[in-house]
C-alpha cells in the first residue's frame, strides 16, 4: 500500500471566475503524465472538485476534498497554483496532512 496525503480546502471568488479557474485546473488534468500519473487516476482526483453551477450572492466556494497518493501532491498543488493564477480576484485556504 502506497502512501496517501489528505487535501482539502477551498477557493473563494466571483461567479464569473469560476469557469475560468476550473479550466485552468481541467487544463493540468491533461497533463497528468509530466506528473508520472495517467489520465483514469487524474480524472479521479478531478472529481474531487466541486464547482458552483449558478451564483449565490456575491461569492463563489469551489472546493476540493480527497485522500490521494502523495506522489499526487506536486499536480493538486499545480491545479491550485494555475487555477489562482488565471482568477482577478481570489482568496482561499488548503490543508495537507500527511502521515
Amino acid at each position: 500500500m502506497g502512501r496517501y496525503v489528505s487535501i482539502k480546502g477551498w477557493l473563494a471568488c466571483e461567479y464569473e471566475q469560476v469557469s475560468v479557474v476550473k479550466q485552468e485546473i481541467e487544463k493540468v488534468a491533461k497533463r497528468a503524465s509530466e506528473y508520472t500519473l495517467d489520465n483514469e487516476i487524474a480524472e479521479r482526483y478531478l472529481s474531487a472538485w466541486q464547482f458552483p453551477t449558478s451564483p449565490l450572492n456575491w461569492t463563489s466556494y469551489i472546493f476540493f476534498g480527497a485522500d490521494v497518493r502523495s506522489r499526487a501532491l506536486n499536480f493538486i498543488q499545480e491545479q491550485i497554483r494555475s487555477g489562482i493564477s488565471v482568477a482577478q480576484e481570489i482568496e482561499g485556504e488548503f490543508f495537507v496532512d500527511q502521515e
